[in-house]
């Protein structure tokens, strides 16, 4: 059997029978939790149906009022962090499939009963999701395990599998819709994003951006179909997740040490702690490994969460607002760092309501309102969003190209008059070039700012 995202995989009836006398064996289980070290299409460790609501629904049918609700993983999350109310598990396969049989076709689906999708978005399910989305459990070839002495195996030596190349189009969503009740949060929406293509989603609040991302990311129920590197996020979520990395607007993170939150991603992920302190170099994290996450600041926080999406290197990141809550520096570090993996190669969907970021950024634009897909444009585009001053910087003579060159590469638009650049940038992004130069230690003589609509002096 194939046992696919079921909100209960399998349940009791009644008290007179006996489960243990039903045989389970090599069957798939969406929600097994282990792994394939030999890589035989079968996991090492057995599939133990043993989750503590189900049990209480199974003798209590009245529970199932409260299938939907926040209680369900907090039961559950009590009974894996105190081992002494967890039940017996209903069912126990030993040898469980790593992967489904499924039918040529997708799956009728039902009612909520048939439906079985997992309420993610709530509590400590979403948060897991979210910022575990990449590479599933599975173990790669060659790690190296010991036995402990409670008879369960760990992992010495994590390696992650490596991420075969997706084909292109790298993302496919299809006639996408979604509705609270009467709202449409999003209707008939469709776009491809190719391998290494930078795409912003632009409209107001309400627009769909986040219902499109979280749709993307396969934790939102939705119609139609998102297609992550050939994987139909629905019937092939697991691997779908594999090649997404991904940066909320805020992250909540364990209250623990920098380092100790990425290590704690890196062994879900499988991933050497190598990677880990590589991405504490190349992220401008060293020095903060040992800072509590509640000392970090906004900046160092938003860090610490591109390093747990990118621990596995996925070829795809989204970003839901990633700089939104970052002060000028904090902001426009964070933007380099983006656009270095964008020059690297990386593949992003992003949401902003910056002009300025998505000019730097994106490569192009896709614009939404009211949860429809008006358009697809260039991001200069947006240079007439909001109002806009027009900026002159005066520079030396012999730092005129360089810092001409430069604030081009970042998407402005210099012009040059007698040692002064000119240039419009939004009202609210008036600091955005003149840092971009001091960082580059390119010095102003001056700088002066008059709005767009006045006579240039």
């Amino acid at each position: 059997n194939s046992l696919l995202e079921n909100r209960e995989q399998v349940a009791i009836a009644g008290g007179g029978g006996d489960p243990e006398a039903n045989s389970w064996r090599s069957n798939y289980w969406s929600d097994y939790r282990g792994y394939d070290a030999d890589e035989d299409g079968f996991g090492d460790v057995p599939h133990r149906s043993d989750k503590l609501f189900e049990s209480l629904m199974d003798r209590n049918a009245e529970l199932r009022l409260f299938s939907w609700s926040p209680v369900v993983q907090a039961v559950d999350f009590a009974a894996r962090a105190f081992p002494l109310v967890k039940p017996d598990p209903k069912l126990t396969d030993p040898v469980p499939r790593m992967e489904p049989e499924v039918p040529a076709g997708p799956p009728r689906l039902g009612g909520p009963e048939d439906r079985g999708l997992l309420s993610a978005g709530i509590g400590l399910a979403a948060l897991a999701l979210l910022l575990m989305a990449g590479p599933g459990l599975a173990l790669s070839r060659g790690a190296t395990m010991r036995r402990m002495s409670d008879g369960r195996t760990e992992e010495t030596n994590p390696r992650p599998r490596p991420i075969e190349e997706p084909p292109d189009p790298l993302v496919e969503l299809r006639n996408v819709g979604k509705r609270f009740g009467d709202t449409v949060a999003l209707e008939d929406v469709s776009f491809v994003v190719e391998r290494g293509e930078s795409v912003a989603l632009w409209g107001p609040n309400g627009a769909g951006k986040t219902t499109a991302l979280r749709s993307i990311l396969g934790v939102m129920p939705h119609e139609g179909e998102v297609v992550i590197g050939g994987f139909e996020s629905r019937q092939e979520g697991k691997r779908a997740r594999r090649l997404i990395g991904f940066v909320p607007q805020e992250s909540s993170f364990p209250d623990l040490r920098a380092v100790e939150v990425a290590e704690l991603f890196a062994r879900l992920h499988r991933v050497s702690l190598d990677r880990v302190s590589e991405l504490f170099r190349t992220l401008g994290l060293e020095g903060e490994e040992e800072k509590q996450v509640a000392n970090l600041s906004g900046g160092r926080k938003q860090r610490l969460a591109l390093a747990v999406a990118l621990l596995s290197d996925p070829p795809l990141l989204i970003l839901d607002e990633p700089t939104a809550s970052l002060d000028v520096t904090a902001r426009r570090e964070f933007l380099d760092l983006l656009v270095k993996l964008k020059n690297e190669g990386k593949t992003m969907v992003f949401s902003s309501h910056r002009p300025d970021e998505v000019r730097i950024l994106a490569d192009r634009v896709l614009r939404l309102e009211e949860g429809r897909l008006v358009g697809s444009e260039e991001p200069s585009v947006l240079s007439g969003e909001g109002p806009e001053v027009e900026l002159e910087l005066a520079i030396d003579p012999d730092d005129l190209d360089r810092a001409a060159h430069l604030l081009e590469d970042r998407g402005f638009a210099p012009r040059r008059r007698a040692g002064w650049l000119r240039m419009r940038v939004p009202a609210d992004g008036k600091i955005d070039p003149i840092a971009l130069l001091l960082q580059h230690e390119i010095d102003l003589d001056d700088f002066r700012t008059e709005k767009t609509d006045a006579e240039p002096a």
